[in-house]
């Protein structure tokens, strides 16, 4: 009987369900956070733990049919305002900002010349994450403790004594003192023994040896030509070094090691887009649109810093992004960081040479752009809401309210957030007087209209607002 994968998110504005058949077996699913599985009889549900979280894209969905690796896909479309070439976007924000350029990346940029490389052709960038991921687990392979029981002479030392289970295979009471009467010491006993051995697993085996099949078969359609060699070798290695001497169960999923779990996530990357659809336009991965909206927000961000200030002068590798910039204005010298996340609890902590803490709760703006110049200390918050209607000046004023008032600095009396701009696709209401108010919105949403009104789609995200922030919100000489 298959089973049946659904995804149903009902809401005010409309519902949304999908669901596909699956064949087979069903293999281990990669879902993205905040996402859960519960099955109930022939029908696994896919449901959100935040009711109010929005997830759109293509869930891949492996399953094990004759011996072979399927990957299937569930498509889930995005709600509006969002549609799927502004989640494409957003995605490739998140992968300049997580991601290296592929090793060799001229050589494996494929040249879509011939309309059959788009059906038949491998994903590079896809298959070199598969080979570095599986290079990195043979050269830190994980092990395992086994036991198992034995049958150990007496005299000898070796692993732990099971008295119970010696008697019940003898028949007879053991004494290891005396030997007569119906007590007895017996010449050998069951000891539980533990020996540590490679890991092994045979799902993870049999999906790197579909992935080596799926290179030879795009070889033989002669659409990129010959694979090098050097990105096949360590998964071909890996099929081998994974895959049992002995009938064995593997275990669950959420007990494999990370290093190899990697490798499984990259290897149906491969499959995924390498099947039929796979490639199709506007394919997404699955994900939460906030959490993809916040990232694509601290990529701009910081990419449209470095496009006003130059190279940052350090990085730092505590957050998702963090840069820093120096710099020197008549004599004067001016510092600014650009942290994304960046959370403030009780315990102070330095940043531009200032310390800062929360005196409310912990707090978790998205972005934080915090300077100390000629003017004195400033920081600023960014915090992404991708909301599909425009933010009220009553949202505005209660989601920036914590921020203002619960950010300190120096101390516990001094208030440190000079201002909270909340970013959303439709941006939202002025506060009643915007010289004297903090907080204020602003439209941030990929290729949209530029100068757009309140409650319709559009962006203000460019160098001229963040002069201006740094300028007037800051005080650093931009």
């Amino acid at each position: 009987m298959p089973i049946t994968i659904r995804f149903v998110d009902r809401r005010a504005d409309g519902d949304i369900d999908c669901s596909v058949d699956i064949p087979g077996s069903p293999l281990p699913c990669i879902l993205p956070p905040g996402l859960d599985a519960v099955r109930k009889h022939d029908e696994i549900r896919l449901q959100a733990n935040d009711p109010a979280a929005s997830y759109a894209g293509r869930l891949s969905i492996p399953t094990l049919v004759s011996g072979q690796v399927r990957v299937l896909g569930l498509s889930i479309p995005p709600r509006p305002p969002w549609h799927w070439g502004a989640l494409r976007s957003m995605h490739a924000s998140v992968r300049r900002l997580e991601l290296n350029a592929p090793s060799g990346g001229d050589l494996l940029r494929p040249e879509l010349t011939k309309p059959e490389r788009s059906r038949h052709g491998l994903e590079w960038e896809a298959l070199n994450e598969c080979s570095v991921a599986a290079a990195t687990a043979l050269s830190q392979w994980p092990t395992q403790l086994r036991r198992r029981e034995i049958v150990h002479p007496l005299e000898l030392p070796r692993g732990t004594e099971m008295i119970e289970a010696t008697e019940r295979r003898l028949g007879l009471g053991i004494d290891l003192l005396r030997g007569n009467g119906d007590r007895m010491a017996p010449v050998a006993t069951i000891r539980r023994v533990g020996t540590v051995d490679p890991w092994t697993n045979r799902l993870l085996a049999v999906v790197a040896s579909q992935v080596c099949q799926t290179i030879r078969s795009a070889e033989g359609k002669r659409s990129f030509g010959e694979t090098p060699e050097r990105l096949v070798l360590p998964i071909r290695e890996l099929a081998q070094r994974s895959l049992p001497t002995a009938p064995t169960v593997d275990p669950p999923f959420s007990s494999w090691p990370p290093v190899l779990s990697n490798v499984y996530a990259t290897a149906l990357a491969v499959l995924a887009l390498a099947t039929e659809g796979g490639r199709e336009a506007g394919w997404v991965p699955l994900s939460d649109i906030w959490r993809t909206y916040e990232i694509w927000l601290a990529e701009r961000t910081d990419a449209i810093l470095r496009r006003i200030l130059g190279p940052p002068a350090r990085t730092c590798a505590e957050h998702r992004v963090c840069s820093v910039w120096n710099g020197t204005h008549k004599g004067s010298k001016w510092t600014l960081e650009m942290r994304h996340p960046c959370t403030f609890n009780s315990s102070p902590r330095t940043m531009a040479g200032r310390e800062w803490r929360s005196v409310s709760s912990e707090l978790e703006p998205d972005i934080v752009l915090v300077a100390d110049g000629p003017k004195g200390p400033g920081l600023v918050v960014l915090d992404a809401k991708a909301w599909s209607d425009k933010l009220s000046a009553g949202h505005l004023a209660q989601e920036a309210s914590k921020y203002l008032w619960g950010i300190r600095r120096d101390g516990k009396s001094i208030r440190g957030a000079t201002a909270v701009v909340l970013v959303s696709p439709k941006g939202g209401d002025k506060p009643y007087n915007k010289a004297a108010a903090a907080q204020r919105t602003i439209h941030a949403y990929p290729h949209a209209a530029w100068r757009p009104s309140p409650g319709t789609v559009g962006t203000r995200i460019d160098s001229r607002f963040f002069r201006r922030l740094l300028r007037r919100q800051l005080g650093l000489p931009v």
